[in-house]
């Protein structure tokens, strides 16, 4: 009697970082290629264990996906039959954003699974040459958030801010805002 390779199932993940409360989908296929195949989805979060999130079934061609919203860095797994994919990780960026409160008062915060109360961000300016270089550093308040004025510097510029893997801590790496442009006249 001849028998046919073992039961075989694939596994990628169409964005491999993400921000936080970013959608990813996670995909693959089985070897039979069949439709109507149960495949287990098990997720592994920072720090955790491994724990099962889906049970999908295969479509045409034995292919599956599956749209997940990690909130660390996670590691997932697909099951089918005795086979096991390899895993895929998504890694996480915390959410930063930076708004204009008044023509020259800014407000950043920052979004994660946690407080980020005490850590450090970074108020960068964008340079004629578009690098983007630190003017100042300040502590995120209670609320994983800070108000505070720009430098008051004639003309008109472009901030963000900043924050690197070391103050976002673990399970997430380094991010930054969008851009605000903040205007002096004299």
């Amino acid at each position: 009697m001849v028998k046919g390779p073992p039961p075989s199932v694939t596994l990628a993940v169409s964005t491999p970082i993400v921000f936080y409360g970013d959608q990813t989908a996670i995909s693959g296929a089985v070897s039979n290629a069949k439709a109507n195949e149960p495949v287990t989805i098990l997720a592994t979060p920072y720090g955790s264990s491994a724990q099962q999130i889906a049970t999908l079934m295969t479509g045409t061609s034995g292919a599956f996906t599956y749209t997940t919203t990690p909130t660390v860095l996670t590691t997932y797994t697909a099951k089918w039959k005795t086979a096991s994919s390899q895993t895929v990780t998504v890694q996480v960026r915390p959410k930063l954003t930076l708004a204009r409160t008044t023509a020259t008062r800014l407000f950043a915060k920052l979004g994660g699974s946690h407080s980020f109360a005490g850590r450090s961000i970074y108020l960068q300016r964008r340079s004629k040459f578009g690098q983007w270089v630190t003017v100042q550093k300040y502590k995120l308040g209670p609320n994983s958030g800070r108000i505070f004025t720009a430098p008051h510097q004639k003309g008109t510029f472009t901030y963000r801010v900043y924050m690197t893997t070391n103050q976002a801590g673990t399970g997430y790496l380094e991010t930054w805002s969008n851009s605000v442009r903040v205007r002096y006249r004299r």
